[in-house]
């Protein structure tokens, strides 16, 4: 049997790329492996055979060291609150129901910040303080979080431009920029109940 030559070498590892769901290329060097790559064509399918051996056992504990990083997230995911929807009338929402825009993962949410006795009672009991509200009138609220966002932007921007405040001047400050949302969040809410 005849060695095989530098060029069928070198067309080789084209086709071992497409034989295979591994980048052999990211744990052997393309110039190593045309250098192992040498004798008979047994010789070389043999060496092909083991290369890939190689990188599939190196993917291999890749994947099962990520187990339990896995186990982990799955037992997140178990014991996230379950979404529950809710009627309530939009007048009590306006009135009793603290909201703020925040970003989560790149997002814009509206969080629950504030949920007075009154509203728990009406039919309301599960909401709590950081809950998430995601639709109403069965609407999502990603145009509603983006224009509260713009309020709280301008708020903390007008906040730090400004002339320094007293302590107590600027926690009623807060306290009015916070009725002002909730109050927006309770007008949208109207509107959407009327529609």
């Amino acid at each position: 049997e005849e060695p095989l030559s530098a060029s069928a070498l070198t067309a080789t590892e084209p086709l071992l790329k497409l034989c295979s769901h591994f980048a052999i290329g990211e744990l052997c060097p393309a110039e190593g492996l045309q250098a192992r790559l040498t004798g008979t064509a047994f010789e070389a399918a043999r060496q092909i055979r083991d290369v890939k051996a190689c990188t599939l056992k190196a993917a291999c504990n890749k994947v099962d060291a990520s187990g339990n990083m896995e186990i982990d997230m799955m037992a997140y995911e178990d014991i996230k609150p379950p979404a529950v929807d809710m009627e309530v009338m939009a007048t009590a929402v306006h009135a009793h129901l603290g909201v703020e825009p925040v970003e989560v993962d790149g997002e814009i949410v509206i969080l629950v910040t504030r949920v007075d006795a009154a509203l728990r009672s009406a039919k309301c009991e599960t909401l709590r303080v950081g809950d998430r509200i995601t639709a109403i009138g069965g609407l999502p609220v990603f145009g509603l979080a983006a224009a509260l966002q713009a309020m709280h932007r301008a708020y903390h921007e007008a906040v730090q431009t400004g002339p320094p405040a007293e302590l107590l001047e600027v926690e009623f400050q807060d306290l009015k920029h916070r009725r002002l949302l909730s109050e927006e969040f309770g007008s949208e809410c109207c509107r959407r109940a009327q529609q």
